[in-house]
């Protein structure tokens, strides 16, 4: 359900895609050391961007360093670290072991099974750190579950799930920033959900499972209907991150709520027409 907070590489400049980058393997690095090298594949890009908000917003001290990694053992990369970076590893793993059960059970792969089991102990340790984000995504998945189940219809009902768990991680410290930080996280959460439904309508079409999106595609209005919707989300979530005075990070943060965004979109839109044609 996750990755879709990603940058416009062709629209950075080279020095913030430097930086963003380093972000993001820092991420890795931490997440690595806490929960083990295998859990490198849970990485998204989704969590960078936590950081980098959440940096740009509280201003804290984000040393770089040089170093290599398993992943490029011959190459000296830099990577930035910053006192949200250990929290963000968590949160990846609490919706990353979820997720993988999700999986599991839709789709009886066995191998997202073994993954989730694999991050048992560190998804434990996470839940302890971090109780009221955890109790919400418990909690929220529960209800996302119910109402997939039911066959919901009502798309801002369905996808307030995971605003609402976005909402939760956004909400670090509870203090003066947390409306607009938990409006943000509404707006993101809100439109991940229908990304994620709108690339995967027609292969849970055929596999007979729930898609929100599933009477668009039907009717032949799927992209023009699901793009206005998540345009609508991300209007939501550019109006509370605008009103939060970050600086620090603003170019990168802009790019990805104004044009990364609609990087996946697009290209799923793209292939999906692509082979409409090939098919006419």
């Amino acid at each position: 359900m996750f990755g879709y907070l990603t940058a416009a590489q062709a629209e950075m400049k080279i020095k913030d895609f430097a930086r963003y980058r380093a972000v993001y393997c820092g991420l890795c690095h931490t997440l690595c050391t806490r929960c083990g090298a295998h859990t490198s594949l849970l990485l998204n890009y989704d969590m960078a961007f936590l950081i980098l908000l959440l940096c740009g917003l509280y201003e804290p001290e984000m040393p770089a360093r040089k170093t290599r990694c398993l992943a490029h053992p011959l190459r000296v990369h830099e990577e930035i670290d910053t006192p949200y970076t250990p929290y963000a590893a968590d949160m990846l793993v609490l919706l990353s072991y979820h997720q993988l059960l999700d999986d599991w059970r839709d789709e009886r792969r066995v191998e997202r099974l073994a993954a989730a089991r694999t991050l048992t102990g560190a998804y434990r340790r996470a839940k302890e750190r971090y109780p009221r984000q955890a109790a919400c995504v418990e909690k929220q998945l529960e209800a996302l579950s119910a109402m997939e189940k039911a066959g919901e219809e009502n798309l801002d009902r369905v996808s307030a799930c995971t605003g609402a768990m976005m909402a939760e991680i956004f909400d670090v410290h509870g203090d003066v920033w947390s409306e607009p930080l938990r409006a943000l996280g509404m707006g993101l959460g809100q439109a991940i959900y229908l990304m994620d439904a709108y690339e995967d309508v027609e292969k849970d079409v055929r596999a007979g499972r729930y898609n929100p999106l599933r009477a668009l595609f039907e009717a032949g209005t799927l992209r023009p209907e699901s793009e206005a919707m998540i345009n609508a989300c991300m209007a939501r979530a550019a109006a509370a991150f605008e009103r939060l005075p970050v600086l620090q990070e603003a170019e990168i943060l802009r790019n990805i709520l104004y044009a990364g965004v609609w990087t996946r979109f697009n290209a799923v839109s793209a292939r999906r027409e692509k082979t409409d044609g090939e098919k006419a």
